[in-house]
């Protein structure tokens, strides 16, 4: 049986909690290796708790949420090599422990800050890959940036910077210790929106858009 439920409660309108809880299921997969006699790897289950809280402040202005959530997998349905070729195989028991938040704040007109950081410890627990880290997570997300517009020359000049970082993280779920070292990107969005002169004849407005990006 799989299905989600969850309850909310308002605190005030602009302020509310909620948690959710989740089963989930990934059917049994059957392997054909051509060398070993047909196998079959056992169900995927999941079982997912959440709970977290939004809240709008300042007429709207200001935007964010928080939560915090658990993962228990059992029989945890990867890719791995057997006999030489590639197959589902049963990596066992896996959890996820993390923490994620975002915010937004309208700064003035044409003006928007963002940003957002997520924790996520998730490894396996048994059998072959234990201690493993789930291939392509990295514990620790971070993410800051803006939204600019400024009017100029009967159009709208667009900017938007992001700065973001990434820990650590595993390349393969094999071996342990296989990790890629983290990563900085520095992504620049500049775009110009020209507004058409009116006229009978419709017609869409002419955008110019360049993107300059830095990894470090």
């Amino acid at each position: 049986m799989t299905g989600r439920a969850g309850v909310r409660y308002v605190i005030t309108p602009e302020l509310n909690t909620y948690a959710v809880y989740g089963v989930g299921k990934r059917p049994e997969t059957l392997n054909l290796s051509g060398i070993k006699p047909l196998e079959i790897t056992p169900k995927e289950t999941l079982k997912s708790a959440e709970i977290g809280v939004k809240a709008r402040l300042l007429e709207g202005r200001l935007v964010g949420d928080a939560s915090v959530f658990h993962y228990d997998y059992e029989n945890f349905q990867t890719l791995g090599y057997v006999d030489g070729l590639m197959a589902t195989v049963n990596a066992g028991r896996a959890d996820a422990d993390g923490f994620e938040t975002q915010l937004s704040w309208n700064v003035a007109r044409g003006a928007t800050m963002f940003g957002s950081y997520g924790y996520s410890k998730a490894r396996f627990q048994s059998q072959a890959y234990q201690g493993n880290r789930f291939r392509n997570s990295p514990d620790h997300k971070f993410a800051i940036g803006a939204n600019l517009e400024y009017s100029l020359m009967r159009g709208t000049l667009q900017l938007s910077p992001v700065y973001s970082w990434q820990s650590k993280m595993s390349s393969s779920m094999t071996t342990i210790g296989s990790t890629c070292s983290g990563a900085r990107r520095l992504p620049i969005r500049i775009g110009w929106s020209m507004r058409g002169i009116p006229t009978f004849i419709a017609g869409t407005r002419r955008t110019y858009r360049a993107e300059l990006s830095v990894n470090f």
